[in-house]
């Protein structure tokens, strides 16, 4: 793994997350030499955990990009399919008007 990155983590983050009760047990985690196999981590390395996991971040980008604005460059690329749309239906409107004067 990246335990490089876990150390940095916690060099940097020390100060803050200690006395956090949610966070004590964690600061433990570099020194233990398997987490996978200690009884307060190992339910962070099973399938279940990595597939809730995956879900909850899908949710949670997909309640986040719902909720920004599109990006100018998109709301003008939308805005001219929206247009290309309505401009191809008053053409098929248009052919049916013509159809049924003509059949009056």
């Amino acid at each position: 793994g990246r335990r490089d990155k876990v150390l940095e983590f916690f060099e940097t983050q020390t100060k803050r997350l200690r006395g956090s009760p949610e966070w004590e047990g964690w600061m433990s985690i570099c020194f233990v030499h398997d987490p996978a196999s200690d009884p307060a981590f190992s339910p962070f390395f099973t399938q279940e955990w990595a597939s809730r996991l995956v879900v909850s971040i899908h949710n949670l980008l997909t309640t986040s990009f719902h909720e920004m604005p599109l990006p100018s460059m998109m709301k003008s690329h939308v805005q001219a399919v929206k247009t290309r749309r309505l401009e191809s239906r008053v053409r098929e409107l248009e052919a049916t008007v013509e159809a049924l004067t003509a059949r009056i």
